[in-house]
């Protein structure tokens, strides 16, 4: 095992309450092994969709994922499904290969987060698993996102228990006939943050970064920068099309139905937001802080 899966999987919980100091809430439910149960049931009178394209779209919370899915999934031929290890499962490689072979269209994907193949799953040989979806056809895409932005993110949105916005016109994404619309987030009263427990989320999700890069340093794989490809709305039909092209998928006009929770300004919004940012580069941390 290498040392920063070990030191992954042996970090202290962070963002969650876990179960007397040491399971994640969703280790411990039954719920995914019954769904994998009955997946598993499905796939043997489904017949399989063998010429079936399957891909995997790897990231840590909050860094775009949602979006992306629904712009892949605007494709009249491509199906982007759920996370698919949000809760334990006994046999994820198997899990994954049942749900792909009975699709009905010509691709399809799903989602993984970082933090459930370390806390969810445990995985001690997360490489080991890659390789078993690559051998059975599955491309890898991974999403980025600045890690101080997508950790202020996920720390606004468990504050306020909003995740997600629709736009505007209160339609969901992939729906044919939205047109995206240049709106700005709703205002909202500023909150203060803890600090310490804010640069303990950063340190952990820093990490999280450095384990997905090295699960994938060995597997071809398409990035995608959230900051470059996601944020700005007039670059999501490009970056739809670079992941249709790396699929072997023709393009088809793409929309989103999500818009930006924070605003460009996060001290907007973050009533400590310059004594955060101090307190980050003191930690040792600057070179996380957005340029």
């Amino acid at each position: 095992m290498t040392d920063i899966i070990a030191r992954t999987l042996s970090h202290a919980p962070v963002d969650t309450t876990f179960i007397a100091g040491r399971w994640h809430p969703s280790r411990a439910s039954l719920g995914g092994i019954w769904t994998e149960a009955r997946v598993w049931a499905s796939s043997l009178v489904t017949p399989e969709n063998k010429d079936i394209r399957k891909f995997l779209i790897f990231s840590r919370a909050r860094s775009g994922s949602t979006l992306l899915t629904q712009l892949l999934n605007a494709h009249p031929d491509v199906r982007c499904g759920r996370e698919l290890m949000s809760r334990r499962v006994l046999f994820p490689g198997r899990y994954f290969h049942n749900l792909a072979r009975k699709s009905p269209t010509s691709a399809y994907g799903a989602k993984l987060l970082s933090y459930q193949m370390v806390q969810v799953q445990k995985l001690r040989n997360p490489v080991g698993f890659l390789d078993t979806l690559s051998q059975d056809g599955f491309q890898f895409i991974h999403l980025e996102r600045q890690t101080f932005s997508q950790t202020l993110s996920l720390a606004m949105a468990q504050t306020s228990r909003v995740y997600h916005q629709k736009d505007s016109a209160g339609t969901e994404g992939g729906k044919k006939g939205w047109t995206p619309q240049a709106t700005q987030p709703a205002a909202r009263t500023p909150v203060t943050l803890d600090i310490d427990d804010f640069i303990r989320r950063l340190e952990w999700s820093d990490m999280l970064l450095e384990y997905e890069r090295h699960c994938l340093r060995d597997f071809p794989h398409l990035k995608i920068s959230y900051e470059t490809d996601l944020l700005d709305q007039t670059r999501h039909q490009a970056a739809a099309d670079q992941v249709f092209d790396w699929i072997g998928m023709p393009s088809a006009p793409v929309s989103g139905g999500l818009r930006k929770i924070l605003p460009s300004d996060p001290a907007q919004v973050i009533a400590n937001y310059d004594d955060l940012v101090q307190r980050v580069a003191q930690r040792g941390l600057e070179h996380l802080l957005p340029a």
